[in-house]
């Protein structure tokens, strides 16, 4: 679903808020809040609406029904008006400005006609007893909180993000600085906005290109720590969802991951710049943060990750067995086996290579994971040189038919028409 979808339920879910809990959208709904800037906004501005509903209905008893129900088709007309307008070009700001614009005019215009209402009902029936409705003070109201945090926050990481591309493309390190200043600003001011993370994202980024390495182990837990409790807060606090032993472990699951992903992000920068102390520092600290599981798991991989990259192919298969033996089927587990055989390889064990991706694709039913292990068994046999060739084929011919295993069947069609070129090509030779 997409935001206008999503928009369509703002509405029901700010003015009907006991309702919203048994609504089967709630939950698609709540999730899309979590990530979406804009629609937090509308939300923010619904629910200032609902408010001044709620003031008028509470005038009800003082009131005929016809007028309250005509006072809150009116806020709630200006409210709409405010979402039509929304893109259409107005002369104080664009989007932006036809918001607030129709939002002052429909609840400036409710609020007061609410405050007069209460003063001539409190004359009309005094001593009778009144009703407190809260007054709004003269003028336009303020834009709700959130869209004023919005605005400023987004444009501080932007910027921060614009400095810490910059500082690459210009080779820069000290800009990295600027960079963690700007993001330290924006966490003082908006420490729970949405784009507190991405500041502490640029924080991470940015420590270890400074040589700081203290401050980069800190910044990255923290990160990491933030991450993994804001998605275990996603998981487990659903409107309407009852929380249940089995949602705790599936929300600290996902937490699990959501800080292997962040401590991941940074191993893979360092890899890339072949810094593989800095990245087997990183994999130590993770394992302190997270002694079991998926993320542990993860930090012994990214140690064959580091063997192999470093140019030690026999100690990366060495590691690599050792981690396969305790975790076969895990999912790092399936990852090590597939790097296993371009390790075997470099190690100069070419037959072993060959036979590893065969019983890779012999030892699943997913057609796709035989395509994949057919079609590499036959490219190593097939780079071994023509003796080779017979097996190269044999393994191209048993990778299975169907849209589902591309790119590897066309790659193996490709690759037997290559070696038709060369074998014909050896022929001629020989025939001359």
């Amino acid at each position: 679903m997409d935001c206008r979808s999503f928009r369509e339920q703002l509405e029901s879910a700010a003015l009907r808020p006991e309702e919203a809990g048994a609504d089967p959208d709630a939950t698609g709904l709540a999730a899309h809040l979590q990530r979406c800037v804009k629609c937090r906004r509308e939300f923010a501005v619904l629910q200032q609406a609902a408010a001044c509903v709620r003031t008028v209905r509470a005038l009800a008893h003082q009131l005929p029904q016809d007028e309250v129900d005509r006072m809150e088709r009116e806020i709630m007309r200006g409210v709409r008006a405010t979402a039509t307008a929304r893109g259409q070009s107005f002369p104080d700001g664009g989007a932006a400005g036809a918001h607030r614009w129709l939002w002052r005019v429909a609840v400036g215009s409710a609020a007061l006609a609410a405050a007069l209402v209460v003063l001539l009902c409190g004359l009309s029936f005094w001593p009778r007893e009144r009703v407190d409705v809260p007054q709004e003070r003269a003028g336009s109201p303020a834009p709700a909180p959130l869209e004023a945090e919005a605005a400023t926050s987004e444009s501080l990481v932007q910027e921060a993000q614009q400095r810490f591309e910059a500082a690459g493309r210009n080779g820069t390190p000290s800009a990295y600085a600027e960079v963690v200043d700007l993001c330290r600003r924006l966490l003082g001011a908006w420490p729970d906005s949405s784009e507190a993370e991405a500041a502490l994202g640029l924080i991470t980024s940015s420590y270890p290109l400074m040589a700081d390495r203290e401050q980069a182990r800190t910044a990255l837990t923290e990160h990491a720590r933030r991450v993994g409790e804001r998605m275990y807060a996603s998981s487990i606090g659903l409107p309407g969802i009852p929380v249940t032993d089995e949602l705790r472990q599936a929300a600290e699951r996902r937490k699990l991951e959501a800080i292997r992903g962040v401590f991941s992000t940074q191993i893979d920068a360092l890899l890339s710049r072949q810094e593989f102390g800095t990245a087997l520092e990183y994999a130590d600290l993770l394992r302190a943060v997270c002694p079991e599981g998926e993320p542990a798991e993860y930090a012994e991989f990214v140690l064959i990750r580091c063997l192999d990259a470093a140019g030690e192919p026999a100690l990366a298969v060495q590691a690599c067995e050792k981690f396969l033996g305790r975790n076969p089927r895990s999912g790092w587990g399936v990852q090590a086996r597939t790097s296993l055989p371009a390790m075997l390889w470099n190690a100069g064990r070419r037959d072993e290579a060959v036979a590893e991706w065969k019983a890779y694709a012999s030892g699943t039913s997913d057609p796709r994971q035989q395509a994949c292990g057919y079609y590499n068994a036959g490219a190593l046999a097939m780079s071994r040189g023509p003796e080779f060739f017979p097996e190269a084929i044999a393994c191209f011919g048993r990778i299975p038919a169907g849209e589902a295993v591309e790119p590897y069947r066309s790659l193996a069609k490709a690759a037997l028409d290559r070696l038709q070129q060369e074998m014909t090509r050896d022929v001629l030779d020989d025939g001359i």
